[in-house]
C-alpha cells in the first residue's frame, strides 16, 4: 500500500509582491535635467521678461535677457529656445548659427577620401586608392 501526501501551500498575494521605496529629491532630478538655475531661467523668460527694467524686469527686449541668461551657470535651454521661437518664428539664434558652422568645418575636414577613386565619390565598401598605397 503506497501513501501519498500532497501538501499544498497558500501564498497570499501580499507576499509575491515586492515593493521598493526610493528616496529621491525632485530639485535634484529638475537640475540634472533642466540644469541648476532652471528657476531663475524661469523666472526670468515667463515672469521677468515683459516686465520693465526700473522693477528688474527685461523690458521685453531679448539683449536685456541674454545679459542676464549669461550671468548663470547653468540657464535651462530649452525654456530659453521657447521663447526664442515664440518672438521670432523660424529664425535661429546666434548660437545655433554658430554651432552649425562648427559642425559644417568638421564635416569638411574630416571628408570621404581623395574623391577621385570610385569607393570615396560613391561611398563604397573598397579602400580608398590613397590607403591601398600605404599598404
Amino acid at each position: 500500500m503506497y501513501l501519498t501526501f500532497t501538501m499544498k501551500k497558500m501564498v497570499t498575494f501580499d507576499e509575491c509582491i515586492t515593493i521598493r521605496h526610493y528616496e529621491y529629491d525632485r530639485n535634484e532630478e529638475y537640475e540634472e535635467k533642466r540644469g541648476r538655475d532652471w528657476q531663475i531661467t524661469t523666472d526670468l523668460t515667463c515672469r521677468e521678461f515683459k516686465l520693465p527694467i526700473e522693477k528688474g524686469g527685461c523690458g521685453g527686449e531679448w539683449d536685456v535677457l541674454q545679459c542676464k541668461l549669461d550671468q548663470l551657470d547653468e540657464p535651462y535651454w530649452y525654456l530659453i529656445g521657447q521663447l526664442w521661437q515664440k518672438m521670432y518664428p523660424g529664425i535661429r539664434r546666434i548660437e545655433e548659427e554658430e554651432d552649425e558652422d562648427d559642425e559644417e568645418e568638421e564635416e569638411e575636414d574630416e571628408g570621404i577620401g581623395c574623391n577621385n577613386c570610385y569607393s570615396c565619390v560613391s561611398g563604397g565598401c573598397s579602400p580608398c586608392i590613397l590607403d591601398l598605397d600605404d599598404l
